[in-house]
């Protein structure tokens, strides 16, 4: 009897509904409330709470135009139109000591999901890196008059690519913390 005793008070505490006191049904009505008005209640979604500050292409204007740069026998180039419908078109090739390295072609574009900078890459013989149908995706996360920065994942791991306007020049940064890779790119005006 003892031990079923200590088994039946054990339950009874356990559950508080069974502890008998006002207190008690007025937090269990208020908790029952809750939970039935709580479909009700409008909470942001990750993507709105994510949304980039810029909306407009025109925002990111800042960018078009021709770049060049490079080090020693190392010549970058980047260029890009200015906005127009909803898109900036740019390219870039990297040559070394005067033989073509790698090309990419970029398309920043206003989407559903907000500013997505699209890149397909190409080997010197213009071999696409990704399959036909793909392309390195980069989301706007912020931007501002001489500042953007874009965030992608892969593998699982975030990688971002800014694009920061220094005077009249312009500093492009492909981060890869997973991979522990930075690569910085400086452009001026040709």
């Amino acid at each position: 009897v003892g031990s079923e005793m200590c088994i039946r008070d054990s339950f009874r505490y356990s559950w508080p509904h069974r502890s008998g006191g006002d207190r008690d049904l007025a937090v269990h009505r208020a908790l029952l409330l809750a939970l039935l008005l709580a479909p009700t209640l409008v909470f942001p979604s990750p993507a709105e709470i994510e949304k980039p500050t810029t909306t407009s292409l025109s925002e990111l204007a800042w960018i078009a135009g021709s770049w060049i740069g490079g080090e020693g026998e190392t010549f970058i180039e980047e260029r890009w139109s200015r906005p127009e419908g909803k898109e900036m078109i740019g390219t870039f090739r990297m040559l070394e000591a005067g033989e073509p390295v790698f090309y990419e072609f970029m398309r920043l574009a206003s989407e559903p999901q907000g500013i997505v900078l699209r890149i397909k890459h190409f080997s010197a013989d213009l071999t696409a890196w990704e399959d036909a149908a793909e392309t390195v995706d980069f989301e706007l996360e912020h931007a501002s008059d001489d500042h953007a920065l874009f965030v992608t994942t892969t593998d699982g791991a975030r990688e971002t690519l800014t694009y920061r306007r220094t005077g009249e020049g312009l500093e492009v940064v492909l981060d890869k913390p997973a991979k522990g890779t930075t690569s910085t790119f400086v452009f001026r005006r040709p």
